[in-house]
């Protein structure tokens, strides 16, 4: 994201954006298509004449590329179950193995964003409500990738999913 647009969100985060948009509209001539880009990207909203910072807008700016896969490993740590898998292995693994294979996840798909990355891995851990997670649900690391193949960019890619399978049981 372009330098111009973070100073925007980081200005509507503490109800800024109108002051921002009066200061800058001398200097930067198009100032009213950059809100709107924000806009129809959404990371703002106006309500009632106002310019109101949005959660994936919060999101960019708290992520920053040296330390995404960090802060998204403690995201999505905190949707899976606490305790073990066949009481050996934790559901969440530990943050630096999670941060790692996020890491390559990133690079591969830079596209996605934290939130639709933790809505997709709610969507993976809620499709085992009411079965039995132990025989058929995933730990964290495999689910972001495991074989080459990757259940969270599944859920990713087709969100309507509402069941699947363990990767081990689609080999």
């Amino acid at each position: 994201m372009e330098s111009r647009y973070l100073i925007a969100l980081v200005l509507a985060k503490h109800k800024l954006a109108n002051e921002y948009i009066k200061l800058y509209k001398d200097y930067i001539e198009d100032i009213e298509s950059d809100i709107v880009y924000l806009e129809e990207s959404n990371y703002l909203r106006r309500i009632n004449g106002s310019i109101i910072i949005t959660d994936k807008g919060l999101s960019a700016l708290i992520e920053k590329p040296d330390n995404r896969e960090l802060i998204l490993a403690d995201l999505l740590m905190n949707e899976f179950p606490e305790g073990k898998k066949s009481n050996i292995w934790k559901w969440k693994g530990t943050k630096s193995a999670v941060a790692a294979k996020l890491r390559s996840f990133i690079k591969k798909y830079p596209q996605y964003s934290n939130e639709e990355c933790v809505n997709a891995t709610k969507d993976y851990v809620n499709s085992f409500y009411g079965k039995d997670i132990h025989k058929s649900m995933n730990l964290l690391i495999y689910f972001i990738e495991k074989d080459n193949r990757s259940l969270l960019l599944e859920f990713l890619e087709d969100p309507s999913k509402n069941e699947i399978k363990s990767i081990g049981e689609m080999l």
